[in-house]
């Protein structure tokens, strides 16, 4: 019994301190015209992808978890903060970053399973707005 409730309490603070080393749980939002809800937790647990994958620092080096948890202003991630009209490095376009990347990697595929590359698979379907008189 002893051993049980020391296990346990290990697996316990193994657990907490791992917790640190894990991107944002649930879903978040990339904004845009056709916003897209994406989660970190299906790319980096499920398909193991690396946050170098898609987060580089401004000479285009990617970033590990410890380097973005370093980061005091998180709002330095977004991809906006520098893929942006006034951007003074002219990077890519947003929207054509995010379609060459997302899409590659779809297309490409994980263990035979392929993500969508269609626009509604990413960004849903649109609200139709309601026509007067109908």
């Amino acid at each position: 019994m002893k051993k049980t409730i020391i296990t346990i309490i290990a697996l316990l603070f193994a657990t907490a301190a791992r917790a640190g080393d894990i991107p944002p749980a649930g879903k978040i939002t990339i904004a845009g015209k056709r916003p897209v809800k994406f989660s970190h937790q299906v790319h980096s647990e499920k398909l193991k992808l690396d946050c170098a994958t898609c987060h580089h620092d401004e000479k285009n080096q990617g970033r590990s978890l410890a380097s973005i948890k370093k980061i005091a202003d998180t709002g330095r991630l977004k991809c906006a903060t520098c893929h942006n009209k006034k951007a003074t490095i002219k990077p890519s376009r947003r929207k054509t970053t995010f379609h060459n990347i997302c899409r590659a990697c779809h297309k490409k595929g994980y263990e035979g399973k392929h993500g969508p590359t269609k626009c509604v698979g990413c960004h849903g379907k649109r609200k139709r707005k309601a026509v007067e008189g109908c």
